[in-house]
């Protein structure tokens, strides 16, 4: 159970971001999209029908789809074929608002952000969050949030102080500004 309480926002900060990836421009974030579309339920969805919140979080790009056979070896699912990451969005965005955070420090973004920031935003739109410096993804998570819920967008990175609100203004730069532009978005998906 991780939605219940306010835990989740200690255990953000307990993230230990990897370095040192395996050198083929992206990285697993299928896996929790396959999970938690196929492997969570949450009161939030089940008893009142409101999406909860997933974020992924790297520096590389999204790969290009998950191979039946990663399904099978990690999940002991039997997939009948190999599922795209738009079929993966599509399945985990019923119950899900889904996020992703572009490390801007990671040295493969450092080295390809266009390219990164370009497949992602292929994907995901507005919801890619660009974050420059990695000790404030809690409070760029949380804000983006907020924002997806109606706040917004300078209020809530104006509501940070120092740095924490210059790094939030620039993860939440390609969110819509109002609550307008946030139900646009929320039609998409």
């Amino acid at each position: 159970q991780f939605e219940a309480d306010i835990r989740i926002a200690d255990q953000l900060k307990m993230i230990w971001l990897e370095k040192g990836g395996g050198g083929n421009s992206h990285e697993g974030y299928h896996l929790p999209w396959y999970f938690a579309a196929q492997h969570t339920q949450i009161d939030c969805f089940e008893k009142r029908g409101r999406k909860g919140y997933l974020f992924t979080v790297g520096d590389e790009e999204p790969p290009e789809e998950l191979l039946a056979k990663h399904a099978r070896a990690i999940f002991g699912d039997t997939l009948q074929r190999n599922l795209s990451m738009a079929e993966l969005l599509t399945m985990v965005s019923r119950m899900y608002h889904v996020f992703h955070v572009v490390v801007e420090e990671g040295s493969y973004a450092q080295s390809y952000l266009p390219r990164v920031l370009k497949k992602w935003k292929a994907l995901l739109g507005q919801r890619v969050l660009r974050l420059k410096d990695y000790r404030r993804l809690a409070e760029v998570v949380v804000s983006a949030m907020e924002v997806n819920e109606g706040r917004d967008r300078d209020t809530v990175a104006n509501s940070w102080s120092g740095d924490t609100s210059v790094v939030v203004a620039h993860a939440l730069g390609s969110l819509p500004a109002t609550r307008m532009g946030a139900l646009r978005e929320l039609v998409r998906f």
